[in-house]
């Protein structure tokens, strides 16, 4: 046990925190069906708690939707007028986990998945858990933002520009 996965109070022995679960995964692990941890701790005096915690093997990316120009749930522009640039996800769905997050960048073209990784092509980026988002520009001009929706269990979708 070293200090990094253990629990050591002041007073008393060093407890070992860092578990790995393992034992779900070949033929017996199937995608889309709920799976349970049941935990169990006990203390030094035989006193215990229990808890379970449910999750679902999820193997398949999400399928990626568009992006709309302009604010929330307005009909989409072909431009905006201000410096203030908005736009908003639509139809990226998983049936098992449903939508965690948006990754994007903004550029003056549309984007692979590398050159979004690379940050090299972008002027600016970010992650939301919100389907809606907006840049203010520095300067009129062509804006392209570039989207990659991640489920649950951080699987991507392929990148969808504006």
């Amino acid at each position: 046990m070293t200090q990094e996965n253990c629990y050591c109070p002041m007073i008393g022995k060093c407890a070992y925190i860092d578990y790995i679960i393992t034992g779900v995964s070949g033929p017996d692990a199937h995608e889309n069906r709920f799976y349970y941890f049941t935990v169990v701790v006990t203390n030094q005096a035989g006193l215990n708690t229990e808890t379970i915690i449910p999750f679902v093997i999820d193997l398949t990316p999400p399928v990626p939707g568009v992006i709309h120009d302009g604010p929330s749930e307005s009909s989409s522009r072909d431009y905006q007028s201000d410096l203030r640039l908005e736009w908003y996800c639509k139809g990226f769905k998983d049936r098992e986990s449903d939508m965690l997050e948006y990754h994007y960048s903004i550029s003056d073209s549309c984007l692979t998945d590398e050159e979004m990784t690379s940050k090299k092509s972008t002027l600016a980026s970010g992650i939301t858990q919100s389907p809606f988002f907006g840049y203010t520009a520095p300067e009129t001009g062509h804006y392209v933002v570039t989207v990659v929706g991640y489920n649950g269990a951080m699987l991507p979708t392929s990148p969808i520009c504006s």
